[in-house]
């Protein structure tokens, strides 16, 4: 009768890490118990709680006794200079951060894997934080899963072992660690280890997945800390390289304003940029060589209404964008919302041939000084350019989720001329604008019901001729369609103005109206509000008038949301 299959979870452990030091020091683990059939030079070490009972139990006041334990084990086995540690059980979070090689388990599995025979994806689209797990019935290759190598992250992997491999291990499942089942005994453990050091090492799935791995998330603590250093080291020297943007997409109905806090009462300004920070730490007083890590997270930028609310904190670290090289490296990494990327640099060089030639100041556009967005769509449309504004309109189909045509329209050479417009930097803010814009040409295209009521809109903004002509521009798919992006930065770096992952979201809506015979081109709007200034925050209290605040306003509330 053949050995029964038995799944590991296994880690490989950085060099210089072993037994004696892979632990974290709060653990709880038990290095007493002894084991017969332990491999050669192997330790372990078991977790061995006390019994307890189900919170529900007393809870719902169950008779009886049922009593619980959570037991697990960590084995650590040398193999050529090198250490394992075999996880079983709820035990892996006793493993240091650091102890461990954080591209073990994806690199081993696209090494080891039959391409034609995977059977689930879990992928992450870091721009607009989407995530997504993909299995498939059947097993397939990778083009099934719908895996866009250019834009999004293959977190872990799953498929069938090369048929040389499945006596060794099978079902094997990569992420940091690497889940397998395997038949071999506990003697063999070593001589399976060897191996997947072997597959780790190897650079074949550059070969077998070209591509895949163009952007990775920095998961290697090490790494981490290189990569902040250099941020670190940017703020001190105030590199205009580093971008502060809100984090997240807000609702602009309810946000107006913005301050800084952590280090006493910040000033209120009607936009932010990395330029308020510096102000913020000069004028309270704070040595930017003072400045860390823990400083940045301790920091916030705080969204306010127009009473000057605080509707929304986020600490500082969560709202740079930054990126970066380390020496001997020639991947570009990428901050992004509190977490770090790597991107290989031909993604990068590819990306920016691409968009360059679609990118310029804008032709017509007026400069923007008017405070908020939905502000500067009303004056554009009363500058007499020709402009309709039908910003926060909706042609959705009846109970689907609201869809924006655009910012603006117009009609040019008897084409229909789709605006849109967003002041923002910020990785979802720009995903979520170029996105709409493909969204809304989809609906005119596909639902004529969306083209009359885009009609009806039209017809409050423009003569009975004009609106026809841009309704018949439609309906022959005569569309251009203009991203305006207002900015504080000089048109002429083009790309290098967007951070990375909006390069990425960009590039992927500029193929997709292509593909849909849209004409397109993204365009920057002069930002020549004041960069400086702002007003003092004030404090209301009740029956009295609002007075200037020289104290701190805004307390900090325990710690600032993770990214």
């Amino acid at each position: 009768m053949a050995d029964k299959a038995r799944n590991f979870t296994v880690f490989l452990l950085r060099d210089g890490v072993d037994a004696t030091n892979c632990l974290t020091d709060e653990h709880k683990l038990s290095g007493t118990f002894t084991a017969k059939n332990l491999p050669e030079g192997a330790t372990l070490f078991v977790l061995d709680t006390k019994e307890s009972e189900p919170w529900w139990k007393s809870y719902f006041q169950v008779g009886g006794k049922l009593p619980q334990v959570s037991k697990g084990a960590v084995i650590v086995v040398p193999v050529k200079n090198r250490h394992f540690a075999l996880c079983f059980g709820h035990v892996q979070h006793n493993l240091r951060n650091d102890a461990y090689v954080y591209d073990f388990g994806l690199r081993v599995t696209l090494n080891s894997i039959d391409r034609e025979k995977l059977k689930s994806t879990d992928t992450l689209e870091p721009g607009a934080s989407r995530r997504r797990r993909t299995q498939l019935p059947n097993e397939s290759d990778l083009t099934l899963f719908d895996f866009d190598q250019d834009s999004s992250i293959l977190r872990s992997l799953t498929g069938k072992v090369k048929p040389e491999l499945e006596d060794l291990f099978k079902h094997p499942t990569g992420t940091s660690n690497l889940r397998l089942s395997t038949k071999r005994a506990s003697s063999k453990l070593p001589e399976l280890c060897e191996k997947l050091l072997e597959l780790y090492a190897s650079k074949d799935y550059e070969t077998i997945f070209p591509d895949i791995r163009n952007i990775e998330p920095v998961r290697d603590p090490t790494t981490i800390a290189s990569l902040n250093d250099n941020l670190v080291a940017s703020i001190r020297a105030k590199s205009n390289d580093v971008t502060l943007t809100i984090p997240e997409i807000v609702d602009y109905s309810r946000i107006s304003q913005f301050t800084l806090s952590g280090a006493g009462a910040g000033k209120v300004y009607q936009d932010i940029f990395i330029g308020r920070y510096y102000e913020y730490l000069e004028n309270s007083k704070v040595d930017l060589n003072d400045i860390n890590v823990a400083s940045l997270e301790r920091y916030r930028l705080v969204a306010l209404d127009d009473d000057e609310n605080q509707v929304k904190p986020f600490s500082i670290y969560r709202c740079l964008v930054f990126d970066t090289k380390l020496n001997g490296d020639p991947a570009i990494y990428h901050l992004d919302e509190g977490v770090w990327y790597k991107f290989d640099a031909t993604l990068v060089e590819r990306l920016n041939t691409y968009l360059d030639p679609l990118l310029r100041a804008t032709p017509d556009l007026p400069d923007y000084n008017h405070g908020r967005e939905d502000a500067y769509n009303i004056a554009v449309e009363r500058s007499g350019l020709g402009y309709g504004n039908l910003d926060k309109k909706n042609i959705a189909p009846p109970g689907q989720k609201q869809i924006e045509p655009s910012d603006l329209i117009s009609l040019e050479d008897g084409q229909a001329v789709f605006v849109h417009v967003k002041i923002s930097t910020s990785s979802k803010e720009l995903s979520h604008l170029f996105n709409q814009a493909v969204n809304s040409v989809e609906t005119l295209r596909d639902d004529p019901a969306s083209v009359e009521r885009l009609r009806m809109l039209l017809k409050g903004l423009f003569t009975d001729e004009k609106t026809d002509s841009l309704i018949k521009a439609v309906e022959a798919g005569n569309i251009l369609v203009r991203y305006a992006v207002i900015t504080h930065k000089d048109a002429k770096h083009l790309s290098e103005n967007f951070p990375l992952f909006s390069r990425l979201s960009l590039a992927r809506a500029m193929k997709t109206l292509k593909r849909m015979g849209v004409a397109r081109r993204c365009e920057f709007v002069a930002d020549v509000s004041d960069p400086d200034g702002g007003k003092k925050k004030t404090r209301k209290k009740k029956g009295k008038a609002a007075v200037p605040v020289e104290e701190a306003v805004i307390e900090d509330d325990g710690p600032a949301e993770e990214a």
